[in-house]
């Protein structure tokens, strides 16, 4: 059992964390093929989740397929996604800015598709690029920027 704690600089949960695992994989949804680029990080139901940078809510809803989910922008076009959630931070809403250090979340199942998982957080790093105009999100490995934790 080990600490989460991010290279970014801060840690994710304080608390301790079970096991990390990573599965990339493709999943047909409503005639949609999605990538899951992020990983699941098993601990605690009801665990507290953190914000990892100062950033804007770009959203905090219930997602038919993620949960209870929470994303996050912030400077350098660099997204956070938080999902599976038990529960979002009450009264926390798009357009909202969050600090570093600010709990966002609980650690929760209500994911529909990694409902097998038990208790955990999903938790995926995007880069936002622009190419020909238009932005392109471009997944990266969250693993990258995880240290500390027992895999």
């Amino acid at each position: 059992v080990a600490q989460l704690f991010l290279q970014i600089g801060h840690d994710l949960i304080r608390q301790s964390v079970y096991k990390i695992r990573r599965r990339s994989f493709l999943l047909l949804y409503l005639g949609v093929y999605l990538l899951d680029a992020g990983v699941d990080i098993i601990c605690d139901e009801g665990a507290e989740i953190f914000s990892v940078l100062d950033g804007t809510v770009v959203s905090a809803e219930s997602d038919p397929l993620m949960g209870n989910k929470v994303v996050l922008s912030h400077a350098g076009g660099l997204k956070t996604v938080y999902a599976s959630l038990g529960s979002i931070a009450e009264n926390l809403k798009a357009g909202d800015t969050v600090r570093r250090g600010q709990v966002i979340g609980q650690a929760g199942n209500s994911a529909i598709n990694e409902s097998a998982e038990g208790n955990h957080l999903h938790f995926e790093v995007i880069q936002i690029e622009t190419k020909d105009g238009q932005e392109v999100e471009k997944a990266l490995n969250p693993e990258d920027y995880l240290s500390g934790l027992s895999k």
